[in-house]
């Protein structure tokens, strides 16, 4: 092989799959040494190959000197050791120059097929590692082709692949365009290849495309906490901020909507609401269905995170959406199953306003806490330890680790971080009668908050009592309160007493 050619070679196969010189020339080595084994059926420990900077290939076969030689490939003469060395003894390694064409033309090219199918796997594997950390990052690619509903870009390096689901159905592509695209998973399949999934309708694309458009965003001032999407129809995105200055929502619009409209143009048009993150579960669901106007929003069941939300009958179209797509993306913002209602409908039925208010107290009703001062706590554990209820900073004290770790959902390192962050910021009270002092204050506290609610049981009867009667006339529903006749059309009504059934 000719040392100027082949250096030529691994110079242009170096800068094409952009890898250092001396990583090929390493894969050529195992390549040749591999391909000599083989075509002297010996031992690969026994073929040492050298590359030095002149890229002449230096082959060696490393035979053993021995008194009488039983495999000439592997062994020596002392006698024909002593011609390659001098001072020769017994035992010595001795390394015998074999010609790089004593593999034949045939062999020859085997070799370099084994050794361009290694380069190939060696590139797939450095890309696979690239792309890899780029997951979950904007990429920009050209529209190569179409293959059935699949459309694949030039990334440069390689191509990416973007399925029919990741494809928004508002946008129309065309070849030769360049195009923004969100890694969404890399892979390397069993057979080793390579496949680089792209989209434009994973809400992280939308997260990205704010990152690049609002520097608040990009620093972490500003984060977003959820995006929900119908690809091509609408966007629904909670904020908050970090710093009380940084107002979230204005600033992901921008100046006279500049920022919010730079996203929108990248998903051709496609409706963003941009909602401030509450912790408040009301005034969130409030928020979550703008554009709606909401009149009144009504815990039903905390645990279950079943709210309903009353809106005028003006707003009620507004309030479903086209297809009920604005409440549904406001339930999936915010985890809670929402149920809307017109204040006419509820006018129809008032009573059922007041059951659903009692129940509303029933299951907000529990004290509130001064957990939230442990601003070090994230809220999901502040909840959890509520639900277990602990609503105040000294119950939380007066347990120790053990105890907090049994709580559902808290553990060992969890409590250990809480009883930590605990010992930094309370001060403990010497003072006995103080410290009696603040008991006797929390449980007043705690005990008058809880006063004047009504249990579940009460609700309950309340709304078994209601009876409610259809006209057989003009079939107007009522609540049967004894009346006689229909309040619409005013027929009369006539009872039948039931028949008692007596047993013998």
């Amino acid at each position: 092989m000719n040392p100027k050619e082949l250096k030529e070679a691994v110079g242009i196969i170096a800068r094409e799959k952009n890898v250092e010189i001396d990583i090929i020339a390493g894969i050529l080595k195992d390549a040749v040494r591999e391909k000599f084994s083989e075509h002297f059926n010996v031992p690969a420990h026994f073929i040492t190959v050298e590359i030095p900077e002149s890229f002449e290939l230096q082959i060696f076969l490393v035979k053993e000197t021995v008194d009488e030689v039983e495999d000439e490939y592997t062994e020596i003469s002392s006698e024909d050791a002593k011609k390659i060395k001098e001072d020769a003894v017994i035992g010595d390694q001795i390394k015998i120059s074999v010609p790089f064409d004593a593999l034949g033309r045939k062999n020859i090219k085997q070799l370099m097929g084994m050794f361009m199918a290694r380069m190939h796997n060696m590139h797939r594997e450095v890309l696979f590692s690239e792309f890899k950390k780029k997951e979950g990052t904007i990429i920009s690619g050209v529209f190569l082709r179409k293959s059935g509903n699949a459309i694949f870009l030039d990334l440069g390096k390689t191509e990416g692949i973007m399925l029919k689901k990741d494809q928004s159905p508002r946008e129309i592509y065309k070849q030769g365009e360049r195009l923004k695209a969100f890694i969404r998973e890399v892979v390397l399949d069993e057979e080793g290849r390579l496949h680089i999934y792209l989209s434009r309708t994973d809400p992280g694309f939308i997260k990205c495309l704010f990152e690049l458009e609002v520097p608040e965003v990009a620093d972490g001032i500003i984060k977003i906490r959820k995006i929900v999407r119908e690809p091509g129809q609408k966007i629904k995105m909670s904020v908050i901020s970090s710093k009380s200055e940084v107002e979230p929502v204005g600033a992901c619009v921008g100046m006279n909507g500049v920022r919010i409209k730079a996203v929108i143009s990248e998903i051709a048009g496609e409706k963003i609401d941009v909602i401030p993150h509450y912790s408040n579960i009301k005034d969130f669901v409030s928020r979550a269905m703008q554009p709606a106007k909401i009149a009144r929003v009504l815990i039903i069941n905390e645990e279950e995170k079943e709210v309903l939300v009353i809106v005028d009958d003006t707003q009620y179209s507004l309030a479903i959406g086209r297809s009920g797509m604005n409440v549904r993306l406001a339930s999936r913002l915010t985890g809670c199953k929402i149920d809307v209602k017109t204040e006419k409908q509820i006018e129809k039925h008032p009573e059922f306003l007041s059951i659903f208010s009692k129940a509303e107290e029933l299951f907000s009703a529990r004290p509130e806490s001064d957990l939230y001062q442990l601003s070090e706590i994230s809220e999901e554990l502040l909840v959890r330890l509520m639900n277990a209820g602990i609503y105040n900073i000294y119950q939380l004290y007066e347990m120790n680790e053990k105890e907090i770790s049994k709580i559902d959902g808290i553990g060992s390192d969890n409590a250990k971080t809480i009883k930590k962050i605990l010992a930094e910021v309370v001060e403990v009270v010497d003072d006995e009668a103080e410290l009696e002092k603040v008991k006797e204050d929390y449980a007043r506290e705690f005990e008058d908050e809880l006063k004047g609610v009504e249990t579940k049981e009460s609700i309950e009867e309340e709304i078994q009592e209601i009876e409610y009667l259809t006209c057989p006339s003009c079939n107007y529903e009522f609540k049967y309160e004894n009346q006689t006749s229909c309040p619409k059309c005013g027929v009369e009504f006539e009872f039948e007493e039931a028949e008692e059934t007596v047993h013998e």
